[in-house]
């Protein structure tokens, strides 16, 4: 199979199509995904931000269990896309594309299931201690719905770089910036529910350094071997 042509606004751009085929059925599944739920999506990701929000603002679509599992794998996706259109050329033809885009979104795939796991094991000790009364349950369906959000956004970016025939740094940068903002707006979120009873600082930077810095550093790291 060819690669299709798609004129930008500059240059005609080749893109495999493959990849283009993948990227635009991640994209439709999310939107699926997401379409059903958008004003509790929308009310999720607005409380993020806010300081004195309480307990139970805390909300997340009320998918079954294996819809929160699809989401995880098809926002993996999304970011092994964006992580495959920085590394490799995607005017290539073959279907070898698709290995790449695989292999990519595997790296996302392990940090998020070790943070799922994480969330799970550190948080349901906190709650059966009754240092926190929120549910581990309901912070795990918080992150996987954030990180839905990000991936789509991030899905967006490399389809807008791409179709302009825009530089790649365009995408790490915009990429990077989505990920500050969801991190910073995760840590708002702790601080007022899972340690709104806890005043010791100390407890809290320990389990930001547990639960969001090694997950991250991982991933850095796995994507820096992948990008060699």
């Amino acid at each position: 199979m060819n690669p299709i042509v798609i004129f930008s606004l500059n240059d005609p751009v080749l893109i495999n199509d493959w990849y283009l085929l993948v990227m635009t059925v991640s994209f439709l599944l999310t939107v699926a995904f997401i379409g059903p739920f958008i004003d509790t999506y929308s009310k999720g990701i607005s409380v993020m931000f806010r300081f004195s929000s309480p307990e139970s603002d805390i909300c997340f679509p009320k998918y079954a269990p294996w819809g929160f599992v699809s989401l995880s794998l098809i926002s993996c996706i999304n970011l092994g896309l964006a992580l495959t259109a920085v590394k490799w050329d995607v005017s290539r033809e073959g279907a070898d594309m698709l290995l790449h885009a695989l292999s990519a979104s595997g790296v996302f795939g392990l940090s998020c299931a070790l943070k799922l796991i994480l969330y799970q094991t550190v948080n349901s000790s906190l709650y059966k201690s009754q240092a926190t009364s929120l549910k581990p349950t309901r912070w795990n369906g918080f992150f996987v719905m954030a990180f839905a959000v990000f991936s789509l956004a991030v899905l967006i970016i490399t389809a807008v770089v791409l179709f302009l025939n825009l530089p790649a740094p365009v995408l790490v940068i915009g990429a990077s910036l989505l990920l500050v903002a969801i991190e910073t707006g995760l840590v708002f979120k702790m601080k007022t529910t899972i340690f709104k009873n806890k005043c010791s600082l100390l407890g809290f930077i320990l389990y930001l350094c547990a639960l969001e810095s090694v997950p991250i550093l991982l991933m850095w790291v796995l994507i820096s071997k992948t990008l060699c």
